[in-house]
């Protein structure tokens, strides 16, 4: 299984937040390339950023980002307001290996469609979830759709990738829906599904991993202290 840290930017910042909500926010680094580098020395491969500026639309932190991009052997998805096909090049250009894409998949289906085609292998679809239904717009609203009806759309696009956030229970050390993300790769087994959202130590990753669960964001569980590093190492 994939151990994916997730570090959440705002105003070049790391942070992180409970279920989206922006006024709960609580801020863990001030060089998020730094915390970058600590998950690089000690062999971790993935790591998942967002830009919650980009997200709400107030600004970007994409210098931040392609810093962290060209850390040697980490390989980046980045997400946060993707709206365009040149906007998922332009981040493929600076050195991000992967682009998650969520609100656009629900309001402009045509351009995601644009985007996965082009980039099979480089976009991931995020299907963010409240009681099953689609949220976007940084989680502000929630949609008509379930997670199956998105991902039904683009399956036949080369879809190959999605990212899987239970909002009820990110950033709430609350622990995971393991059944939930369970059923979904049964139902989708030529995908690969990230689970994320509610982990809270390392025995919720080992029921995941069990499970066969294919690869899982960590956020605060890692920030709060309750997973260390060498425990995700030696899970890895």
């Amino acid at each position: 299984m994939k151990i994916i840290p997730a570090i959440d930017l705002i105003n070049g910042l790391a942070v992180r937040l409970t279920k989206g909500d922006f006024d709960q926010k609580r801020v863990y680094k001030n060089d998020p390339v730094l915390l970058a580098e600590e998950f690089d020395e000690v062999g971790l491969k993935y790591l998942h950023v967002v830009d919650l500026d980009a997200a709400k639309g107030v600004s970007d932190n994409l210098n931040v980002i392609e810093k962290i991009a060209s850390i040697p052997n980490i390989q980046v998805d980045a997400g946060g307001g993707i709206k365009t096909v040149d906007q998922v090049s332009k981040l493929v250009d600076v050195g991000v290996n992967q682009v998650t894409v969520g609100s656009v998949s629900v309001k402009q289906p045509e351009v995601f469609s644009e985007m996965v085609k082009r980039y099979p292998k480089q976009v991931i679809l995020a299907a963010d979830f409240h009681d099953n239904f689609v949220a976007v717009h940084g989680w502000q609203e929630r949609s008509k759709l379930t997670v199956n009806q998105l991902i039904d759309q683009y399956l036949d696009d080369g879809l190959q990738y999605v990212m899987c956030t239970d909002i009820s229970k990110d950033g709430t050390l609350s622990g995971v829906n393991v059944d939930w993300y369970v059923e979904k790769q049964n139902q989708y087994p030529q995908l690969e599904i990230i689970a994320s959202g509610g982990v809270k130590d390392i025995s919720d990753l080992q029921v995941l991993q069990q499970a066969g669960i294919k690869a899982t964001i960590v956020g605060k569980a890692y920030y709060e202290g309750n997973i260390t590093l060498k425990q995700l190492t030696e899970l890895c």
